[in-house]
């Protein structure tokens, strides 16, 4: 039944009756490419980006009733999808002529490749082992976030490459470009850094679980919205402190279980400090200025 065409529709060829581009700006860009061979190659890697889309619509994940699970298949099934075109993206950077072109094909197989790690070596390596509701939603969301952000990046990527005048917004309607999804990530490290530098500090017991309770609310927010923008080689220690906090009781910031938390901090803190530096370095926020005011502003927020 796998292999039968009508129950898997991710071994369907592309269909010219659904695989269709309905903005009128990609296929304007798409038509002024000049050569027949290169139209047509830009074509097809185009259609499989937009029919990923269509297939992640189908894993929603904004509901509140209902099971998840439906959605995470149509995730799960993504992984050979995704796996196929890479494959695709491989052998036309191998056959193509022009370097410049070829040098942008293989950089999108690469990103799908990293992504594609990201959402099913981690984020869903361990889907099954808890069954509780909130897990799996978050779990599913993260990874339907990164997968559909890597999708519309890939596009805005080919569709600028031939046009620069055209912007992610001109294409999709909630597109943040890499510029903005950094200087977001720069500044929500910058204000977990905060969090974590207060609760380095010894203070009153009631100040020490104020702070605690502030923490782990942040770091629900983050595990929501900003994991889905971390490297791939970051996501593990992100993951691995997060855990430890989360496994922390009230009880234990009384006694020495504060000063072990305090060691872990202490390590972690070290560590994003070095993610800070590499994320400012990036090219796309040359010249960008941390917000500090947005930064007070959220402190104090989970302060309250």
């Amino acid at each position: 039944m796998r292999e039968n065409l009508h129950f898997n529709p991710f071994r369907k060829d592309l269909d010219p009756e659904f695989d269709i581009i309905d903005n009128r700006e990609v296929s304007r860009v798409v038509k002024a490419i000049l050569t027949q061979e290169m139209r047509k190659c830009i074509s097809v890697i185009l259609l499989h980006l937009f029919r990923f889309l269509r297939y992640l619509k189908y894993a929603d994940t904004s509901t509140r009733f209902g099971s998840h699970y439906p959605s995470l298949l149509v995730i799960l099934l993504l992984r050979s999808e995704s796996a196929m075109f890479v494959t695709y993206l491989d052998t036309v950077s191998r056959n193509g002529k022009d370097e410049t072109i070829k040098m942008m094909i293989k950089a999108i197989s690469y990103q799908f490749s990293m992504e594609a790690k990201r959402v099913f070596l981690q984020e869903l390596r361990e889907i099954f082992k808890s069954r509780a509701p909130q897990y799996l939603k978050g779990k599913i969301e993260n990874s339907h976030g990164i997968l559909k952000n890597l999708a519309e990046q890939s596009v805005v990527q080919l569709v600028s490459f031939f046009n620069p005048a055209i912007k992610g917004n001109d294409i999709f309607d909630t597109f943040l470009t890499k510029r903005e999804q950094s200087i977001r990530l720069r500044e929500d490290i910058l204000i977990l850094d905060r969090f974590l530098a207060l609760m380095e500090k010894e203070g009153t017991l009631e100040k020490r679980l104020q702070g605690f309770d502030a923490l782990r609310n942040f770091m629900l927010y983050f595990q929501s919205f900003t994991f889905k923008l971390l490297r791939y080689d970051d996501y593990e220690e992100f993951v691995s402190f997060f855990q430890k906090v989360f496994a922390v009781n009230g009880d234990e910031l009384k006694g020495r279980g504060f000063e072990k938390l305090k060691d872990k901090v202490r390590q972690f803190r070290i560590f994003i400090g070095t993610c800070l530096r590499q994320i400012s370095d990036r090219a796309e926020l040359a010249n960008a200025t941390v917000d500090m005011k947005r930064v007070e502003e959220s402190i104090s927020q989970y302060l309250q």
